[in-house]
């Protein structure tokens, strides 16, 4: 809608005269609708803007919108509408970057957690019949619902993409996610020469637990083993479940001696632990046996050439008499 007067009230008056209420249109459309002077002071404010501002518009006329609404300032409210009476352009407030420009509660608060109603919205050059901008039009639409379902969108995206990197039953990196990681790092590797550590570990005579316990217990223990390793690792480091009873470490910014000192940590204390399986009413002890490569000294390097070492490390330490640690380099 382009006004091509300065003064609303006569627009209307002009308009009612051919058989047009331009107030009551104005009252029946689902947006929120703010004519403002060049000066701010409030020249129009329609049914919709009463109904959620919870002000009624003969309280409003007249008064500057900031005093209404404080926060503009902040929002750079005035810094835009000034521009569109200067420049003569549209401004617009996304309610994906802004949120809300103008604090209405929100009617879906407490059931959804959105205090204010999220808004988009714009603003408008209103001309007088010379052609120039004299007052400003807000519009406000209550996107609200959209905001809902696009936050709603994104957790049940997050949700899935997070299933699709987890080990189902151990809640760790499942095997494609981890070597996404290991592609990752070694990406790294190149750029910056940051070096890491790779380990592979196997539960050892792990299918006695199975056999002798059942696969409930050999659950119990799985999760319990990636629970502790977990909580042993730093936040950064990755933990991933590469199938079985075989789980991989990544230790970036991590040189050989020090991923030897932590895989040695790692190993005596697990045979320390026990792993509880209630249903049977008794505890688990187990020891794993690990296998180590490291990036330091290593002039190329691929996710196949790392997996290949650590395994035919693993398998060494296997082969020896289990419970230990090998590297290969």
């Amino acid at each position: 809608m382009t006004l091509q007067t300065v003064s609303y009230t006569q627009h209307l008056g002009q308009s009612q005269a051919v058989g047009l209420d331009f107030e009551q249109i104005c009252d029946l459309v689902n947006y929120g609708l703010i004519l403002l002077s060049r000066d701010m002071t409030i020249a129009f404010w329609n049914l919709w803007m009463e109904k959620h501002s919870r002000l009624e518009r003969d309280k409003v006329l007249g008064r500057h919108i900031g005093d209404i609404y404080p926060g503009l300032e902040k929002k750079g409210f005035f810094w835009k509408a000034q521009n569109v009476l200067t420049l003569g352009n549209f401004a617009f407030f996304s309610q994906q970057m802004h949120h809300y420009v103008f604090p209405m509660p929100s009617e879906r608060y407490l059931s959804e957690g959105y205090e204010y109603m999220q808004q988009n919205v714009s603003l408008a050059p209103v001309r007088d019949l010379r052609g120039q901008t004299v007052q400003v039009l807000v519009t406000i639409a209550d996107d609200t619902n959209a905001a809902i379902y696009m936050d709603r969108l994104e957790k049940t995206l997050a949700t899935l993409k997070e299933s699709n990197r987890t080990d189902y039953l151990t809640k760790v990196a499942n095997r494609r996610y981890l070597t996404e990681c290991l592609e990752a790092e070694i990406d790294l590797w190149k750029r910056k020469k940051s070096d890491f550590v790779f380990i592979i570990l196997d539960i050892d005579h792990f299918k006695a637990v199975n056999d002798n316990l059942g696969h409930q217990c050999g659950d119990r223990v799985l999760t319990g083993l990636a629970d502790f390793l977990r909580q042993n690792l730093r936040p950064y480091d990755k933990l991933g479940r590469y199938g079985g009873e075989e789980f991989c470490i990544i230790l970036p910014q991590t040189g050989l001696n020090s991923g030897l000192k932590l895989a040695e940590r790692l190993r005596a204390q697990v045979a320390q632990t026990s792993f509880a399986c209630p249903d049977k009413e008794q505890e688990v002890t187990v020891t794993i046996s690990m296998g180590l490569t490291s990036t330091e000294n290593v002039a190329h390097l691929t996710a196949d050439t790392v997996l290949y070492k650590a395994d035919l490390a693993l398998y060494e330490a296997k082969e020896t008499g289990r419970n230990s640690i090998k590297c290969r380099l």
